[in-house]
């Protein structure tokens, strides 16, 4: 038999995320801002491993940087959510479709572990739940995303590429709809 998985408490919320975002991009800002009105002098801002870039190329390569680890960040906290509700619809047995999908799912695992692939999940919500090709599929774009940034990048990616604003809006279309027609709230949770 399948043991349950302990929800961990604690991991960081997507707010936490979002201010951790907002809060180093800001001081990047500032920082460049302050390298463009001193000229050459501003390089003393830069670490060292930048020094030999011009000051506009280091400061987008930091930003770029910041940016693909908020969204990996974000991109994760979404698929805690996903997985959070998908384990407490199935331990509570909730009597809702998607619910009962999801028991079932979870009983056709149990030599496997209660570990079930998130397109499979996905896939149930947008089959069961009824919520839309267009947006599931929209959504399996950012995992996509987000797997080919976990994974370094190493090959070309062929899709769209996602800014920390651009995830959270798929993150707040999806989970709109889920709140607004499942109750859902692990989202709102996160974003307190």
């Amino acid at each position: 038999m399948t043991r349950k998985v302990s929800i961990r408490q604690g991991r960081p919320a997507v707010s936490h995320i979002w201010a951790y975002y907002k809060y180093i991009r800001d001081r990047l800002d500032k920082d460049w801002n302050l390298a463009l009105s001193i000229g050459r002098g501003g390089f003393a801002t830069l670490p060292d491993e930048l020094r030999g870039l011009q000051t506009d190329e280091a400061f987008r390569l930091l930003i770029g940087e910041l940016e693909d680890e908020v969204t990996m960040a974000l991109v994760s906290s979404f698929e805690a959510c996903l997985r959070i509700d998908f384990l407490e619809r199935v331990y509570n047995k909730k009597r809702d479709k998607v619910s009962r999908a999801f028991r079932e799912i979870y009983a056709s695992r149990r030599d496997r572990g209660p570990r079930v692939p998130l397109e499979e999940l996905l896939n149930t919500w947008r089959d069961v739940g009824e919520i839309g090709y267009a947006l599931v599929g929209a959504v399996k774009q950012l995992f996509d995303y987000r797997n080919w940034l976990a994974h370094g990048g190493y090959w070309v990616f062929k899709s769209r590429k996602y800014d920390p604003e651009e995830a959270l809006a798929e993150a707040e279309n999806l989970f709109g709809v889920l709140e607004t027609h499942y109750g859902f709230t692990h989202y709102r949770q996160e974003i307190g």
